[in-house]
């Protein structure tokens, strides 16, 4: 009856321990549009290139102009308003920490190219 009580116990603490990492340690609300781009790849387990594509495909653009803002993208860090609108539509989660680690949302300013 004491070992029960005592794995509760041990129990409840874990769950309140990554309640606690996970409302201290990760931007879930304030996530920016960078951060749900790289969020919904990892969902999809594609590649940020594959939503370029797929929102080009539903906007009718052509292969060469999402290659061509994929590639300013990838210098200036600037996505397409038809990128933030499909990758709108196809987020299904908050951010949790563990997503925000694989990404490296969480490292310090200095760390950061």
């Amino acid at each position: 009856m004491i070992s029960a009580l005592i794995f509760m116990g041990v129990a409840l603490a874990c769950i309140l321990l990554r309640l606690h990492f996970e409302q201290r340690h990760a931007p879930l609300h304030d996530a920016d549009d960078a951060t749900w781009l790289c969020l919904v790849a990892f969902e999809r387990e594609g590649s940020v290139f594959d939503l370029f594509v797929a929102a080009g495909k539903t906007w009718s653009f052509s292969r060469a102009k999402v290659e061509c803002d994929f590639n300013d993208y990838l210098k200036q860090g600037v996505i397409p308003h038809y990128v933030n609108a499909y990758v709108r539509r196809h987020r299904t989660k908050r951010p949790s920490y563990q997503s925000t680690l694989f990404i490296g949302s969480d490292l310090p300013p200095s760390a950061s190219p």
